[in-house]
């Protein structure tokens, strides 16, 4: 029978992959993602070594190599690594009891340091052992108070099954029939970036990793919904204090107060509604509402300065022009991922704008002109 090795070498790469990924779904937009640079895993604040295999009885001990080997690494990329405020060595291996690793994430960086200095090298770690005891002890606490081991981690295959098509943007952003077929075509998708890399540099940008998701996405949704036109009883609406309604009268529109609690109620039903009938819409439903809000703060910005530009402007009078250009605009906005764009009612764009009037403190209708 043929050597495994190889076999057991690739599935570590593909581990790297699914880590990889599992950062993606998780990373804040603006980030960048490198694989087999600053580490295996890489989003410019964290440098995750993975080190994986299949034997279930594997320890971490003294003078194991994948301890060693990360560690010389970092000394010699310190200039690198001067803005990161982590390592993470990640293994599916244990921390031998006994061992210098027993109880390391609660050590001091000084613990650390005098754990490391007390190992005797063998041949095999010698060279980044050597690293250790020449660094500057400065140095080298700086980078152990930073560096942490996690050990035990899932094997591949536990990790793709337990973590991956569980992890929850997958699971709601995709019907359940459909969820190994679209985990895959992602993992396909980081290998894609390698390959068509024109520096070979591996990396994946957050930013257009949620473009392509939610386009890819489509190929596995089942039809579009057709949106709910759900009613409420006008006569029981009360007003309880709404920021959004308050707003209104700030800028001496009360007359828009009544149609404004009646898309605010309609709408917030309606996306209830919707992610009852389709738990994979709330991605879609907020990236829709944080589109509306970009949409509200930049025609504020022009409505401010051309009220900054003008020598009489009335603030008011103006704030109330901004509010019915803003309404009049997103009542028109019908893209929403998942759902018939032709049955979107113009409520529920206005509705959500008052949403985030009520939720975000810094949105306003009032215009404010500069001293």
């Amino acid at each position: 029978m043929a050597s495994t090795n190889a076999s057991t070498k690739i599935l570590g790469f593909e581990y790297q992959k699914m880590v990889a990924l599992i950062k993606c779904l998780e990373a804040k937009n603006n980030t960048v993602i490198h694989l087999e640079c600053f580490g295996d895993v890489s989003d410019g604040d964290e440098s995750r070594e993975m080190k994986h295999s299949t034997n279930d009885d594997k320890e971490l001990y003294d003078t194991h190599i994948d301890f060693w080997k990360t560690f010389g690494n970092i000394i010699d990329a310190q200039e690198d690594f001067k803005d990161y405020s982590s390592f993470v060595l990640h293994t599916t291996a244990k921390i031998r009891l006994g061992s210098i690793f027993e109880g390391w994430n609660t050590l001091t960086d000084l613990d650390k340091e005098t754990r490391i200095l007390s190992v005797i090298p063998n041949d095999t770690i010698k060279t980044y052992c050597s690293k250790a005891k020449t660094c500057n002890s400065i140095d080298l606490k700086n980078i152990l108070k930073r560096f942490t081991i996690e050990d035990e981690q899932k094997n591949a295959r536990e990790y793709y099954k337990d973590i991956l098509i569980e992890h929850i943007v997958i699971t709601t952003a995709v019907p359940k029939i459909h969820i190994e077929s679209f985990a895959c075509f992602l993992l396909g998708y980081i290998s894609e970036k390698l390959i068509s890399s024109n520096d070979y540099i591996w990396k994946i940008d957050k930013n257009e990793f949620q473009i392509d998701f939610q386009v890819h996405l489509k190929n596995f949704l089942i039809d579009d919904l057709i949106f709910p036109n759900i009613k409420v009883d006008l006569a029981k609406i009360i007003d309880k204090g709404y920021k959004f309604t308050l707003e209104l009268k700030k800028i001496n529109y009360e007359s828009k107060i009544g149609n404004a609690l009646n898309d605010y109620f309609r709408a917030n039903l309606n996306r209830i509604d919707l992610l009852k009938t389709r738990k994979s819409l709330a991605q879609s439903l907020d990236d829709y509402d944080e589109e509306i809000s970009e949409s509200f703060s930049d025609l504020k910005i022009t409505f401010e300065n051309k009220l900054n530009f003008s020598l009489f402007g009335n603030h008011k009078e103006e704030s109330r022009r901004f509010y019915d250009e803003h309404q009049a605009n997103i009542s028109n906005k019908k893209d929403l991922l998942g759902v018939k764009s032709d049955t979107i009612k113009s409520y529920y764009p206005k509705g959500r704008t008052h949403h985030s009037i009520e939720e975000n403190p810094v949105f306003s209708w009032t215009l404010k002109k500069s001293e």
